[in-house]
């Protein structure tokens, strides 16, 4: 018999995770052409499995931290934020550090990330990592969420104070800074923060949506989906086919999702293609379940490991994988990228030593 906590449970929410993180191994892989790239776009999409990752951290936190611990002492989450935020930050240094320095020293190609060693020492790297000012692009989010979950802790707090309204003032600020000046990190603050608010009322948002008569469903739902689905195709058609649109539109197109920086629209359409995706991972977990919870949950519960510790399959497929160019060997090196991750994850001395 299952416990009441695990009945609230948002199942949808843990293998959206995984996937997220599934589709981000394969796409630092970076061997295409590969069947795997329809189910990831290669990355190159109007939004990504980055920007969903991040939203449901975010979600996460509002709900977890914030919603559901709302009657726990303010400072025991505040020291489990902390803590947790420390210990990321520790692994984001230590996974940046190993990973330039074996991709660096040894004979590796080229589309695996070095650190420009001929202009600078490695002390000079420590220096940059210990700051946060240098991170491997492999463990980026890794960087971003440490400095988030620190920020949680002022945004929980103002969340049980029923201050919402100043976090999406804060966020409106993020917006206007990008506009005059570069911060990856704040750029994608909306991502993050904008879900840490309606994670906290996540369960009032969801007893309003059940409320609703069967045809007011049906229709938020299908027009949800409609608009997900046609977003979508749009951007597969102008990303992968540009031959077939306008060149001003693709030129038009082309600066608006750069995400440089990230803008409103962005974050607009990175929301309609998360509610898409929640909305069909919803509807089809009784197959999910079946067929791919051995794959996905273990990536879910696992996901900061998974995410810390996949480069370094990734760097010796990219290095001895044979016949990079043929799309069969290309996907069977995808496929042997999340499986590795996988075995590795499941060490117990990673689980004991990783944040999971």
């Amino acid at each position: 018999m299952s416990s009441p906590s695990q009945k609230k449970r948002i199942e949808a929410l843990d293998y959206l995770r995984g996937y997220f993180i599934v589709v981000i191994i394969i796409d630092h892989l970076e061997r295409w052409p590969s069947l795997l790239s329809v189910f990831t776009g290669k990355g190159l999409l109007w939004s990504n499995a980055s920007d969903g990752f991040i939203i449901t951290a975010g979600l996460l936190v509002g709900y977890i931290r914030g919603y559901k611990a709302r009657d726990t002492p303010f400072k025991d989450i505040a020291k489990k934020l902390l803590l947790r935020s420390f210990w990321l930050y520790v692994w984001s240094v230590l996974a940046t550090l190993l990973l330039f320095s074996f991709t660096t020293l040894f004979p590796f190609p080229d589309n695996v990330p070095h650190y420009d060693f001929a202009a600078n020492s490695f002390f000079d790297l420590i220096h940059d990592t210990i700051l946060l000012e240098y991170i491997h692009p492999w463990v980026y989010f890794l960087h971003l969420y440490t400095v988030y979950l620190l920020l949680s802790i002022g945004a929980v707090w103002l969340l049980r104070k029923n201050l919402w309204w100043i976090i999406a003032l804060c966020v409106v600020g993020a917006f206007i800074y990008t506009t005059f000046a570069t911060s990856p990190w704040i750029e994608r603050a909306p991502i993050f923060f904008i879900p840490v608010i309606i994670g906290y009322y996540l369960d009032a948002i969801k007893a309003f949506i059940l409320n609703l008569n069967k045809r007011k469903m049906i229709i938020l739902q299908g027009g949800l989906l409609a608009l997900f689905v046609s977003t979508l195709l749009f951007s597969i058609g102008t990303v992968f086919l540009p031959q077939l649109f306008p060149e001003t539109l693709i030129s038009w197109l082309r600066s608006i999702f750069s995400r440089d920086p990230i803008n409103f629209i962005v974050v607009v359409v990175a929301a309609i293609w998360y509610i898409g995706l929640f909305i069909t991972f919803h509807y089809t977990l009784p197959f999910l379940k079946k067929y791919l919870a051995w794959l996905i949950l273990p990536f879910s519960t696992g996901s900061f490991s998974a995410y810390t510790v996949h480069g370094v399959p990734l760097i010796l497929l990219m290095t001895y994988s044979p016949f990079p160019d043929n799309i069969f060997m290309n996907t069977i090196a995808g496929f042997a990228a999340v499986v590795a991750v996988l075995f590795i994850i499941k060490l117990p001395f990673i689980k004991r030593v990783i944040p999971q």
